[in-house]
């Protein structure tokens, strides 16, 4: 059984990263399903009131920008499309792509093929209660494509990649309350095992408030002030576009 949302939501989200990155992002996301058709759902985001800091003292917001509407058409409980206000910075995409890409879960046990920001992966779901569910993601396509060591024996690297997200829903099941997200990435060097680096994230999203979202009868005119980018997160620099039939 797949998760929609019936209700409009905002909810505050907490960006951490750590380590290499180093920097938070704070703000305000509110969550629309504008449209719903039989097995077919359109949600609707906008990111407001962001803050962005490093980890170190010093003055928010130096010049970085990351508000902006996006959305995806959700078929059968899988992300089929993405959609962005127009941007160059793959970095803002990334963002959003990664976003939108929670908001695909089910409310059931079991592994299930899925794609999203991170590319195609099993995605496992564990039911700690009727609210509460984990999902852990592996063998994610796109964790090889951002890393993939040609050398082999002790001059390779061995990876490790770890994704856990922890959802929590209303009492009814229909909004999402409360969303905690841990990612880690390592590599380190087969023939000196203290050479190396570690990558992680952590994001947290928290409901305030609801609200009954603007129902739409048109999907082609909700669509009319977006741009389709694929879903799989960017890594050459690049915004790829995805071009219309």
């Amino acid at each position: 059984m797949t998760f929609q949302i019936k209700k409009s939501s905002s909810v505050a989200i907490t960006w951490i990263f750590l380590v290499t990155l180093g920097y938070t992002l704070e703000g305000q996301l509110s969550v629309s399903s504008t449209f719903e058709k039989d097995d077919t759902q359109l949600l609707e985001f906008e990111l407001t009131s962001t803050t962005v800091s490093t980890l170190e003292k010093g003055p928010k917001n130096q010049g970085i920008s990351v508000e902006g509407k996006f959305a995806a058409l959700i078929k059968n409980g899988q992300i089929e499309q993405f959609f962005s206000e127009e941007s160059k910075d793959t970095s803002i995409l990334n963002l959003r792509r990664g976003l939108t890409s929670f908001f695909q879960f089910k409310i059931e046990d079991g592994k299930f093929d899925e794609n999203d920001s991170a590319g195609n992966c099993f995605g496992f779901y564990h039911s700690k209660s009727s609210t509460k569910y984990t999902k852990s993601k592996t063998f994610c396509t796109d964790w090889d494509m951002r890393m993939n060591p040609k050398v082999e024996g002790p001059l390779g690297v061995d990876m490790q990649n770890f994704h856990e997200i922890y959802y929590d829903l209303t009492q009814d099941s229909r909004s999402l309350f409360k969303l905690e997200s841990i990612e880690r990435h390592s590599v380190g060097l087969r023939a000196k095992e203290e050479v190396g680096s570690i990558v992680e994230s952590s994001l947290t999203l928290k409901h305030v408030e609801s609200g009954e979202s603007v129902v739409i009868t048109s999907l082609k005119d909700a669509l009319e002030k977006y741009q389709e980018y694929s879903i799989l997160s960017e890594i050459d620099g690049r915004a790829s576009l995805v071009e219309s039939q």
